[in-house]
C-alpha cells in the first residue's frame, strides 16, 4: 500500500507537488478522496478494463493511463 494517505498528501503539498499517480489496485475510494480532495490531482495507471475505470473516474481520480484508450475512452463516454 501506500501508507497513511494523510500524510502522502500533506507531504507532496508541502514539497510543491500538484498531483500523484498511482498504480489502480493501490487507489481505493477513501485514499482517492483523500488526496483528490485536499488539492491534489489523482492519475491511475494502467487501467485496461473499463469498468475499473469508470469507478475510478467516479470515486475522483482524474486521469487514466491505459493501453486500450479507445475501451476506456468509450466506457467513460469521452467518445462521440
Amino acid at each position: 500500500g501506500i501508507g497513511d494517505a494523510v500524510e502522502l498528501r500533506d507531504g507532496l503539498l508541502e514539497t510543491g507537488h500538484d498531483g500523484v499517480v498511482l498504480d489502480y489496485e493501490a487507489a481505493d475510494a477513501r485514499i482517492v478522496h483523500t488526496l483528490s480532495t485536499g488539492g491534489l490531482t489523482l492519475w491511475s495507471y494502467t487501467v485496461d478494463n473499463p469498468t475499473t475505470a469508470a469507478a475510478l473516474v467516479a470515486d475522483g481520480v482524474a486521469g487514466i493511463v491505459t493501453d486500450v484508450p479507445d475501451a476506456i475512452s468509450e466506457a467513460l463516454g469521452l467518445l462521440p
